[in-house]
C-alpha cells in the first residue's frame, strides 16, 4: 500500500466540500461498537447499526455513560486473540475512494488504558495511545480500494485488551483526485490548523454559526473538533468531525 502522510489542514477544505450530503447516506457505514441495536443519531441523523455482523469475537461493553452522542456509551473490547477485524462492504465496492475513521473512547471506570496497533488490512496504521480515558481521540485515512472489501484491525501488544468505540466509512467523489494521487493518504494535524478551520467556517455557509473562539482545544474543543490531551495538559487536534454539519457549496 502506497501511503503518504500529509498535513490534514491542506486536505480539510477538499474533504469538507466533496463529501457526500449527509441526508444521503448511500455511501455511508456507521458502526456503533459494542452497541445491541440500531439507531439514528438525534442531532446528526446518521444511521448507526450494531458491529455484530462486521466482526467475530469480541465483549461487548456498556460504559453508563447515558451521553446525547450514543457513540460514546459503549465500547468493544478483544482479551483474546492478536489479530481482531472488522470487515466493511461499502455498496460501490472496489475502485472507490472512502474516508474512513476509527473513534476510540474508553471511559473513566475502566481503569488504566490499553495500548495496542491499528492496521489497515496487513499494513499498519498507528498505535493507539490515549494517555486520558476521558477524552476522545480518532484516526482518519482516505482509501482508494482495489477490493470489494475493507478489513481494519485491532492488534494486542500485550499492553492491555485493544478496543474500539466506533468505526466510520463515507464515500468520497473520484473527481477530488487525479490518476496520480497515493492509493491512501493517512490525515494528520499541523500547528496552523486554527487558520484553515476559519477559512472554512468563512468558506462554508453551514458552518457561519459556530462558536468558534480562541483556542481549538482549550478550554473545552470547538464544535466538531476532536482534541487529545497528553499528561502535561497539551493539546492536539486528531480531526474534524466534518459530518456533524451541513454545508452548502456553489
Amino acid at each position: 500500500m502506497t501511503v503518504l502522510r500529509i498535513f490534514f489542514s491542506i486536505l480539510v477544505l477538499r474533504v469538507t466540500a466533496m463529501i457526500y450530503a449527509q441526508d444521503d447516506q448511500s455511501g455511508f457505514i456507521s458502526i456503533d461498537c459494542g452497541s445491541a441495536s440500531n439507531y439514528t443519531q438525534d442531532d446528526t441523523r446518521i444511521y448507526y447499526v450494531s458491529d455484530d455482523a462486521f466482526i467475530e469475537g469480541g465483549d461487548r461493553h456498556d460504559l453508563s455513560n447515558n451521553y446525547s452522542t450514543r457513540v460514546y456509551n459503549t465500547i468493544r473490547s478483544f482479551p483474546k486473540n492478536e489479530w481482531n477485524c472488522y470487515t466493511l462492504r461499502p455498496k460501490k465496492g472496489k475502485n472507490n475512494r472512502y474516508l474512513i475513521r476509527a473513534i476510540f473512547f474508553y471511559g473513566k471506570s475502566r481503569g488504566q488504558t490499553p495500548q495496542f496497533d491499528l492496521y489497515f488490512g496487513t499494513d499498519y496504521w498507528v498505535t493507539v495511545n490515549i494517555t486520558d480515558p476521558s477524552t476522545y481521540v480518532a484516526y482518519e485515512m482516505i482509501h482508494l480500494t482495489s477490493s470489494d472489501y475493507i478489513n481494519v484491525c485491532l492488534v494486542n501488544t500485550d499492553e492491555g485488551d485493544p478496543f474500539i468505540t466506533a468505526l466510520e466509512l463515507r464515500l468520497l467523489e473520484n473527481t477530488m483526485y487525479d490518476e496520480q494521487s497515493p492509493s491512501t493518504l493517512i490525515l494528520e494535524q499541523r500547528t496552523n490548523f486554527a487558520a484553515a478551520m476559519w477559512s472554512i467556517k468563512s468558506t462554508y455557509g453551514g458552518l457561519t454559526t459556530l462558536n468558534w473562539q480562541g483556542d481549538p482545544c482549550v478550554p473545552q474543543p470547538w464544535v466538531g473538533l476532536i482534541c487529545s490531551y497528553n499528561a502535561q495538559g497539551e493539546a492536539k487536534i486528531i480531526s474534524l468531525y466534518v459530518f456533524h454539519f451541513t454545508t452548502t457549496t456553489e
